[in-house]
């Protein structure tokens, strides 16, 4: 809702439809998105094929990061929703073609996949962090090594925002 009360909106947080954070330029209100620079921080060059686990507000970042960047993308989701060619988590059948899977539901929400069938190299991240334990769902992968939280990537969208209210480069 913030947006019909920006001056301007950069051209990548336009396109993602989201906006983290604000600049107070001389009155001049400037809307940003964080989140991208902090995601691609997460996802390994190596990157093909992401399974996004739900489809709420942060889809949109992912889609725009994928879209961008030449990944495929399948989100998966209790409902279909925001114009994605989702998939409900029942219809969901083959986990082998998905090298990078992002667990984007509600924080400690472990979403209803079998996890049996993740491939063991897969990189597995939650958008979810917690600085005193691992999350539901990063605790379901006790043999994957390319697990990661979220909590990179806040650090990292906080230090753009930080850039950005100083005015750095």
């Amino acid at each position: 809702e913030i947006i019909k009360y920006l001056d301007e909106i950069t051209l990548i947080a336009k396109s993602i439809g989201s906006i983290n954070c604000v600049l107070n330029k001389g009155g001049k209100l400037i809307g940003y998105n964080t989140d991208i620079l902090g995601f691609e921080k997460l996802i390994p060059n190596t990157t093909k094929h992401i399974l996004l686990l739900g489809n709420g507000g942060v889809s949109k970042m992912v889609k725009y990061f994928c879209n961008v960047n030449n990944i495929k993308l399948t989100i998966v989701g209790r409902e279909n929703s925001n114009n994605y060619k989702d998939i409900t988590y029942t219809k969901l059948k083959d986990y082998t073609k998905y090298d990078c899977i992002v667990n984007a539901t509600k924080f400690n929400v472990i979403p209803d996949i079998d996890y049996t069938k993740i491939r063991d190299d897969a990189y597995i991240i939650d958008l979810s962090y917690s600085l005193y334990e691992k999350t539901n769902f990063l605790k379901m992968f006790t043999s994957q090594t390319n697990v990661k939280d979220g909590y990179e990537m806040l650090k990292k969208q906080a230090y753009y925002s930080y850039k950005i209210w100083n005015l750095l480069k």
